[in-house]
């Protein structure tokens, strides 16, 4: 019986591992964003969402966003739970970074209640809550990652906060 020298498996082990080695390794980075700004009634056309502003995506640099409610449910007096997409753009480049929020929004007393406030424009709110990656485009393609969010709204006064950790993947 011949026996195979260990010598002769070596390549073929190293071979294998470099068919089956990650095309892409994926590099953590923690965000942190800080926005600003809201919508007149006038201008709310000019506001593809609910909510729009501008601010900084850190370590990015300079973004705008727009903030799109998809599901608004009413929780409790004056809360409700909200489903979002978050449209993040990087001012310089166009890159964008979609996240998926899940959050409650409370709004002041009982504001939501009273006559009018279907028509009423720019309530006090706080709406915080939790957010993924759903999508980018530029250096957010294939990135994934979680973090959190806070934002304060009254009148069209807007500012924002989130932080977190993106994947992002490494060419």
């Amino acid at each position: 019986m011949r026996r195979r020298s260990r010598n002769t498996l070596a390549p073929a082990v190293i071979a294998l591992t470099l068919v089956l080695a990650p095309v892409a390794a994926a590099q953590s980075t923690s965000v942190e964003g800080s926005f600003k700004g809201g919508t007149i009634r006038p201008q709310a056309a000019t506001c593809a969402g609910v909510l729009c502003g501008t601010g900084s995506l850190e370590p990015f640099g300079s973004a705008s966003f727009v903030y799109s409610p998809m599901t608004f449910e009413q929780v409790s007096r004056s809360c409700f739970d909200v489903t979002a997409v978050l449209h993040i753009t990087l001012t310089e480049g166009g890159d964008t970074l979609d996240l998926a929020t899940d959050s409650t929004a409370c709004f002041a007393g009982n504001s939501p209640n009273t006559p009018g406030s279907a028509r009423s424009w720019g309530n006090p709110v706080t709406d915080s809550g939790t957010w993924i990656v759903a999508s980018g485009t530029g250096i957010f393609a294939g990135a994934t990652g979680a973090g959190t969010f806070r934002a304060r709204a009254a009148g069209a006064a807007l500012s924002a906060h989130l932080s977190g950790e993106l994947q992002l993947e490494e060419s």
